[in-house]
């Protein structure tokens, strides 16, 4: 999570928190960090920050969400109305 305020953008400061993260992932062994999605469009500097990594560009459906059958289901369906109705 890279978000800032206007002084934090204008020095990078997500950048470098980020970027050391990668590198303390790095150097206790793990080979893969996922930067997820990107939209050139809606969010220019993330996008430049991730194609600037180095990194590979990895094409994959999803995200997934799974639900459960029967009354569990139906139990769910409520309680995530009753949510959604709360936060109104």
């Amino acid at each position: 999570f890279g978000a800032t305020n206007d002084v934090g953008r204008e020095i990078n400061a997500g950048y470098l928190l980020h970027w050391e993260a990668m590198l303390y992932a790095r150097q206790r062994g793990f080979r893969w960090y996922d930067l997820a999605g990107f939209d050139r469009v809606a969010y220019p500097g993330g996008y430049l920050f991730k194609s600037r990594t180095g990194g590979d560009t990895v094409e994959a459906a999803g995200p997934y969400e799974a639900h459960p059958s029967g009354w569990v289901a139906s139990v769910l369906a409520q309680a995530l109305a009753l949510r959604q109705w709360m936060l109104k």
